[in-house]
């Protein structure tokens, strides 16, 4: 009987004779991982939320907490966003491969082996702009040059409403608490 996934004795290793059976322990072993980790960024993110919900009405969390989780959520929608791809590119990859494997386009082998090539030596051409999106005054950027620049002015003025109320109410919250660590 195996009690656990790592052994050092090799009486209790798992035995493969052929390749066929290896499919069900490679897609049993991606289960598992895709589980970890789908719970640790569930935890993450549903704790995350709760501090920035809960924060207005208790005095619980500081201002240095909310901030944290606020940069926890925007990093890992982050990590969503670059694990999304990242899948992607391996998924294309593939399906590419397999159709290499089993010759179902005999005539188009080279363009087939060149485009798998760029998908694994150049992915860093769909990642960075990926990334580089992802902060806001990059995006309004690199977005001038696609439309109106009056179009970028309003979406900032709504957001600076906001972040102006906003920073108010934290400002004058990050004053209490350092007051009241003073006393």
């Amino acid at each position: 009987m195996i009690e656990s996934m790592w052994t050092e004795n090799i009486s209790q290793m798992i035995v493969i004779e052929n390749s066929g059976k290896i499919q069900s322990l490679l897609i049993g072993g991606f289960i598992d991982w895709h589980y970890m980790i789908s719970l640790v960024f569930g935890i993450t993110n549903c704790y995350n939320n709760r501090v920035l919900r809960e924060f207005p009405r208790s005095d619980s969390y500081t201002l240095c907490s909310r901030f944290q989780a606020k940069e926890n959520l925007r990093i890992m929608n982050l990590v969503f966003r670059v694990l999304i791809i990242g899948l992607i590119l391996i998924f294309i990859d593939l399906a590419l491969l397999m159709i290499m494997v089993f010759g179902l386009l005999p005539d188009y082998a080279i363009p087939i082996n060149t485009f798998i090539e760029f998908i694994i030596h150049l992915n860093p051409l769909l990642i960075c702009p990926m990334l580089i999106y992802s902060v806001d005054q990059w995006f309004d950027f690199y977005l001038g040059f696609l439309i109106k620049k009056s179009e970028i002015a309003k979406r900032k003025r709504k957001n600076t409403k906001i972040e102006n109320y906003d920073n108010e109410k934290e400002r004058d919250l990050y004053f209490r608490q350092l007051e009241m660590s003073w006393m």
